[in-house]
């Protein structure tokens, strides 16, 4: 999902299956003495079954034709994003440009889990600016709240 095509990249740096075992394992793994980090990819919770991309290789024009990989990550200590990250389930492509601010509801329960861990989580937004060229990455983007001041910080 955060590759365009695995065909072909089983050997490409950054998506080596020894890569993907150790990111998942060090990086987001529970925290532990064999050294994981216990980090969360906040944007990966908000979104989960979102395709979107970070970096588009510029051979072969990839950015025009939206072949690229989600290189990026918006990795946050457990404790800034709280139960799971909080937000609202969206549809698009996650760039700011292109939410509509609507929700697509859900249950009752699910509403109140989502305003439950909202209150848990200080991330208040994550994003993509996948409009925003000058490189084969784009900007990525997260919006924190700070604690018990009703002010956000960028």
């Amino acid at each position: 999902m955060d590759i365009y095509t695995i065909k072909g990249k089983e050997k490409s740096a950054g998506f080596t299956p020894q890569e993907r075992e150790s990111f998942e394992k060090r990086i987001l793994g529970q925290p532990s003495s064999a050294g994981a980090a216990g980090l969360r990819d906040v944007w990966r919770e908000r979104h989960p079954e979102r395709v979107e991309y970070t970096y588009w290789s510029y051979r072969g024009g990839n950015y025009a034709t939206n072949r690229g990989w989600r290189l990026d990550y918006t990795l946050v200590h457990p404790e800034l994003a709280g139960g799971r990250a909080a937000g609202k389930k969206g549809s698009g492509n996650g760039n700011r440009e292109d939410s509509d601010g609507e929700d697509e509801g859900g249950s009752d329960g699910e509403e109140e889990e989502e305003e439950e861990n909202a209150k848990k989580s200080l991330i208040h937004d994550v994003f993509h600016l996948a409009h925003v060229r000058g490189s084969d990455h784009c900007p990525i983007g997260v919006t924190i709240s700070a604690e018990g001041h009703g002010e956000e910080l960028v």
